[in-house]
């Protein structure tokens, strides 16, 4: 590790979508009632989808480093799913906060779609902690988690960009 972050400098396609996607997922998991008096604007919205990502970057951070052996070099397979098992409880937590905000007055569809691929992304961060098979052909073809494609390109078209470019700040 370097003595100026704990953050690995390795980001592959998968480690990226783990990081991306999932906050690209959690910040578009917002679900509200229709024709709510207290719906916040598109702007409030995203303000607070995006602090709900970057909360979840740090943790993303956070587990990597105390995770991955290395900072230049590619993880093993044992600790890709060491890092996805680890994460995979905070990303839901994170997404179940995401789903707990009101979504704009009109943008329920978006964020219903937003929170379906969030939840799909999910599902391939467990299933990624679960399978060796799946850990070690992502590792050698450097792809994404699956889900991350489709919570990422949701979360950009939406405005989270915290979510989508995996920011800490």
């Amino acid at each position: 590790m370097t003595s100026r972050t704990n953050t690995p400098t390795w980001k592959p396609a998968n480690s990226a979508c783990v990081s991306l996607a999932a906050l690209v997922g959690l910040g578009v998991v917002a679900i509200s009632a229709c024709g709510s008096d207290d719906a916040p604007t598109k702007a409030a919205y995203v303000e607070d989808a995006n602090a709900i990502c970057v909360d979840v970057n740090v943790e993303r951070e956070r587990v990597a480093a105390a995770t991955f052996s290395s900072t230049t070099e590619p993880p093993s397979v044992e600790e890709m799913q060491a890092f996805t098992a680890a994460f995979a409880p905070i990303f839901r937590d994170k997404l179940d906060e995401l789903r707990d905000l009101t979504a704009p007055r009109g943008d329920e569809q978006a964020v219903k779609d937003l929170t379906d691929a969030a939840a799909k992304l999910a599902d391939g961060i467990e299933q990624l902690a679960t399978d060796p098979e799946l850990a070690r052909r992502m590792l050698e073809t450097d792809t994404d988690v699956p889900g991350s494609e489709e919570a990422d390109r949701l979360a950009a078209e939406y405005g989270l960009t915290k979510c989508a470019d995996g920011s800490t700040q």
